[in-house]
Formats: structure tokens, C-alpha cells, sequence
């Protein structure tokens, strides 16, 4: 009878053992499991970053994001950056510091050609600038001083005068901040005068924010280059061909580089 009490005596201490190890194996595992559960969710959210960040870099990203062939341009003076193509090749600027001193114009204008462009241009004047002289149509040299700051709201897609003069008009880009128009112009000899450049024109403005003393960027292609006085340059013919299958001088690979130029244009 003893033998019999201390074999289930070894078996009861045994159980008890079993018993201790699985409750503390258990126990390990649990606390193995939570605390990698926890970890993972840690490393999830430290890779995952919060909305503002992913806007920052979507941001980033775009600003320096400069199309295949261009280069780019910045002037910390004026306070803007731009690319362009690089075949336009080198950009020079001038300022209006003569005309002042002449009386000719009053307030701020500056200037951007380009050395192997010479029908494309930059502008920027300050919100006070005027011309004092040349109201009579006396220069035909837009390049030094023509910039349009204000959206056309009144473009009429097509319109012809009973002398002949015809002119197409289109809105290539139409956005907050920036809009691009061009137009063909043929003008009769009847209504040689003021205001008419003729052939195809290209142009268009970039807005700043409010409180800067440059408002924005303005730009312009025209046909005749720095010259636009030249009537004979077009005829009526050119202008119908232009409205009715869109062929100009200004091929499509350069209407788009002159798209992408203005959209590129940023605030420093």
C-alpha cells in the first residue's frame, strides 16, 4: 500500500512540473507575440509618413522636375527661377534704366531674350511702370517693352472686317495663375495703324503671388522677331490656311516648348 501512495505521490509531483512548464511557456508566448505585434505596428507607422510629409515631397519633386532637353534659369534678384530649352540657348536680360533716364518710360521693366531665339521673349514690370512716350505708334518693337498682364476675356475665335483683315484666336492654356492665347493676324492695307502685329503671336502671363512688387511673368513669340511692323509678311490666304488646319511657322515641337517654358516658372 505505501508502494501504490508514493508512485501517485512521483505522479502528482510530475503533473505539477508539466503543469508549471506550460503555464510558463504560455506565459512567454504571449508576451513574445504582443511584443512583436507592437513592433510591427511601430516600423509601420515610422515608414508611413503623415499626410504634410507626402505633400512636401510631392512638392519637391515637381520643382525640380525639369522636361528632357531643358535647362535651367534663375535670377535670385528677381526673385524667379524657369527652365527652357537648352537650343534657345544662353537668356540675357536688360533693364529700362536708359529709357527712365530718357523720360520714356516710368517704373520698372526688365527684359530676357535669348541668344538663338529672336521671336521669343521674357518680361516683367512692376505694377507702376508706364510708357510716357510711343503712345503714337511710332515704335514697332515690341521685344523692349510689349507685355500683356491681364487675361483676354473677349477672344473671338474667328473674325474677318470688311476690308479683309482676318484674325484667328485661340486659349491654349487657361489655369489659375497662368493663361497662354495666340492669335493670327493678317492685316489689310486699309487698316495699316496701331495695336497690329502681323502674322502668328504667341503670348501669355505667369502671376506671382499677391504683394510681390514683380506681379508676374509675361512672354511672347512672335513671327517677325523684333520687328512687328511688317505687314507682307502674311497674306489672307496664310490666315485661312492657319484657321482651318492650324499650320503656321511655329511648328508643334516649339508651341510646346513654349508651354512647357511658361508652366516651368516659379516663385523663389
Amino acid at each position: 500500500m505505501k508502494k501504490n501512495e508514493n508512485g501517485f505521490a512521483h505522479l502528482g509531483l510530475i503533473l505539477i512540473v508539466v503543469l508549471v512548464i506550460g503555464a510558463v511557456g504560455f506565459t512567454g508566448w504571449k508576451v513574445y507575440y504582443k511584443n512583436r505585434n507592437e513592433t510591427a505596428t511601430q516600423t509601420q507607422k515610422s515608414n508611413t509618413p503623415n499626410p504634410a510629409e507626402k505633400q512636401n515631397v510631392a512638392i519637391t519633386k515637381e520643382e525640380q522636375k525639369i522636361p528632357d532637353g531643358f535647362v535651367p534659369y534663375e535670377n535670385k534678384e528677381l526673385g524667379f527661377k524657369f527652365a527652357y530649352p537648352k537650343e534657345w540657348g544662353d537668356v540675357s536680360l536688360t533693364d529700362n534704366s536708359q529709357a527712365k533716364q530718357q523720360q520714356h518710360e516710368a517704373g520698372d521693366r526688365y527684359s530676357l531674350k535669348f541668344s538663338k531665339n529672336q521671336r521669343f521673349f521674357m518680361a516683367l514690370q512692376s505694377k507702376d511702370f508706364k510708357f510716357l512716350v510711343g503712345k503714337d505708334g511710332s515704335s514697332c518693337t515690341p521685344i523692349d517693352g510689349f507685355a500683356i498682364t491681364v487675361k483676354p476675356t473677349n477672344l473671338k475665335p474667328y473674325e474677318q472686317r470688311e476690308d479683309g483683315t482676318t484674325i484667328v484666336n485661340k486659349m491654349l492654356v487657361n489655369e489659375s495663375g497662368l493663361f497662354i492665347a495666340e492669335s493670327f493676324e493678317y492685316v489689310a492695307e486699309g487698316s495699316y495703324g496701331i495695336g497690329w502685329c502681323p502674322g502668328l503671336n504667341l503670348y501669355g502671363f505667369k502671376n506671382f503671388e499677391a504683394g510681390k512688387s514683380l506681379p508676374g511673368v509675361s512672354f511672347a513669340w512672335y513671327q517677325d522677331g523684333v520687328n512687328c511692323c511688317s505687314y507682307e509678311i502674311v497674306t489672307k490666304q496664310d490666315a485661312e490656311v492657319y484657321k482651318n488646319n492650324n499650320t503656321s511657322v511655329l511648328s508643334s515641337q516649339e508651341r510646346q516648348y513654349i508651354i512647357e517654358t511658361a508652366k516651368s516658372i516659379r516663385i523663389l
